[in-house]
């Protein structure tokens, strides 16, 4: 708990309210707000690590199912909020949905920790998206997952589009392994899962829509138009069956990562069953995809 509260705070340091009206092209807002609103939206929950920016890559290039993005991350909203013009959170999300659609379609990805610093809190969230169909992205391998957060973090290494092969072992060529620092993660990672999943029991209280559960293991195997078409088809986007899905997002982790997974795995046996344990019923909820062999040709 001490680290979620850490996080928020360090998020909150990136995002420190929105610019003042006088900074801001409003004849621009009031332009934009004359453009059509989408006829759906829907929102993706998610931990890091998980894939998600290479499956809001997929989605965003259908050109049919919105531009992905973290929209609610602080990190990201002081060039955002300024780009769209938007002198509160209320004109923010009215600009989102105009100028991020695509076929009449917007969507975005958030985890709890910028949900939180965003908007406060949960209610005010559900206020406006709680009628969206949602998506919840994790990954099976929770040690695996905290690696890689590690790794990120202490490299500063997150995507690799625009990186080469040597580029990407010259970040991680001094990476030292540490179990503290690992089982920190796994906490974070632990805590976005139960406060997701407590979000979606609320959710579903009011009769929500159940949300898609997808894992990165799992978009990793199947053909990457398995997980878009799934997402397509719980919210209700049709796409055409000729339709291309390639993203240049590649995987990052190497055999270093599983060095560090198993020897953690080896270390810390007590833990491991606790999770397994903690997990099953979260895990046993994915939606299944299809293998490559049994993808239509």
């Amino acid at each position: 708990m001490r680290g979620i509260a850490r996080l928020r705070q360090l998020l909150r340091r990136k995002w420190a309210g929105y610019a003042p009206i006088s900074a801001l092209d409003r004849a621009q807002f009031d332009q934009d707000m004359l453009r059509p609103v989408p006829q759906q939206q829907y929102v993706m929950f998610f931990t890091p690590r998980s894939g998600s920016s290479r499956v809001a890559d997929l989605l965003s290039r259908t050109k049919r199912m919105g531009r992905v993005t973290e929209s609610f991350n602080p990190n990201f909203m002081p060039n955002m909020t300024r780009a769209m013009n938007a002198a509160s959170l209320e004109d923010y999300c009215l600009m989102l949905e105009r100028r991020m659609q695509k076929g009449r379609v917007a969507g975005f990805q958030i985890t709890q920790p910028q949900l939180h610093v965003v908007f406060g809190n949960e209610s005010r969230f559900l206020a406006r998206y709680g009628h969206c169909p949602t998506i919840w992205l994790i990954r099976r391998d929770l040690v695996l997952q905290a690696v890689s957060l590690y790794k990120m973090v202490t490299t500063g290494v997150s995507h690799s589009p625009h990186l080469s092969a040597d580029a990407l072992h010259h970040a991680a060529a001094g990476l030292i392994y540490d179990a503290a620092a690992i089982c920190y993660w796994i906490n974070h990672l632990r805590h976005i899962e139960r406060a997701t999943e407590a979000l979606i029991a609320r959710l579903q209280e009011t009769g929500a829509q159940a949300p898609l559960r997808l894992c990165y293991e799992d978009n990793a195997a199947a053909p990457a138009a398995a997980c878009i078409r799934a997402i397509a088809a719980h919210i209700g986007v049709d796409l055409p069956q000729d339709l291309a899905f390639v993203s240049p997002h590649r995987k990052v982790g190497n055999d270093q990562n599983q060095q560090f997974a198993e020897r953690f795995r080896n270390e810390h046996p007590a833990l491991i069953n606790q999770l397994e344990r903690e997990r099953a019923t979260m895990l046993g909820k994915i939606t299944p995809l299809p293998t490559p062999d049994a993808a239509p040709p």
